[in-house]
């Protein structure tokens, strides 16, 4: 009896110290990092490697600036840092100016104008053909034809939907009358030197002229213009060796591409 109250006395011993043993190893608390540890770093949520961007205190963050250009503005400022090409199309009248029986003999002409270059920046360069048919108030002499091959250089200083400019040209300056003369016309009617053959009066001389004008933007391509010059040819074939000098005025298209 008295061994088998000591085998349960030690039995219960041994479970007691091995219930204590493993209760006391869940409650031990863990041991302390050491020094060469690095601290527990915060969940990275962003991704592997990423930095996030703190705002300091006290600062606002400015949104980034809105594009207020519109598609026009955005055309015109790519157009003017790259060469383009122009081509112009116009109508309209010449008002004579000199000589004095020029004025008296014919009136204001139909005029055609056709223009062509290139354009870059605030500059264009270009050559016309301008062609001028004034019509005579007299039976004598013939209608006057004058045409004009000039080298053109045109400058706008402004970038907007209406943009005026002025120019300055340089060129052929050519005018003719053609008729057959009559040889009983008395000599004092003639108001011009007389050349041979059917020619009655023609000359190819150096002309010039300064004008200007306004282009308006009609789409990303096309502009309507308005257009006048001061135009002068130096003449010696005239009556009293005076130059010729008209006032073109046109009103047409020019296209950019």
């Amino acid at each position: 009896m008295k061994r088998t109250v000591a085998l349960w006395a030690a039995v219960s011993t041994f479970i007691l110290m091995t219930w204590a043993v493993d209760v006391r190893g869940q409650y031990q608390p863990p041991p302390p990092p050491t020094r060469d540890a690095p601290p527990d770093a915060p969940p990275d949520t962003l991704g592997a490697g990423a930095e996030v961007e703190r705002t300091p205190p006290g600062q606002q963050v400015q949104p980034a600036p809105a594009d207020t250009m519109t598609a026009a503005a955005r055309i015109r400022r790519a157009q003017s840092s790259q060469m383009t090409y122009v081509i112009s199309l116009g109508l309209g009248s010449s008002i004579n100016q000199e000589p004095p029986a020029f004025i008296e003999e014919f009136d204001p002409s139909f005029g055609l104008y056709l223009d062509g270059g290139v354009r870059r920046w605030e500059f264009e360069l270009t050559l016309s053909f301008d062609y001028n048919f004034f019509f005579t108030t007299r039976p004598d002499p013939e209608d006057l034809s004058i045409m004009n091959l000039f080298l053109n250089l045109k400058y706008r200083p402004l970038k907007t939907t209406a943009r005026p400019y002025v120019l300055v040209c340089g060129g052929l300056f050519r005018s003719w009358i053609v008729n057959e003369l009559d040889p009983n016309d008395p000599p004092e009617t003639v108001e011009y030197e007389v050349e041979s053959g059917d020619n009655f009066y023609e000359e190819n001389v150096l002309g010039f002229g300064i004008g200007g004008g306004v282009e308006i933007e009609m789409d990303k391509t096309r502009r309507i213009f308005f257009e006048g010059r001061y135009v002068q040819g130096q003449t010696r074939q005239t009556e009293d060796h005076a130059n010729m000098a008209i006032i073109p005025v046109r009103i047409g298209v020019t296209w950019e591409f």
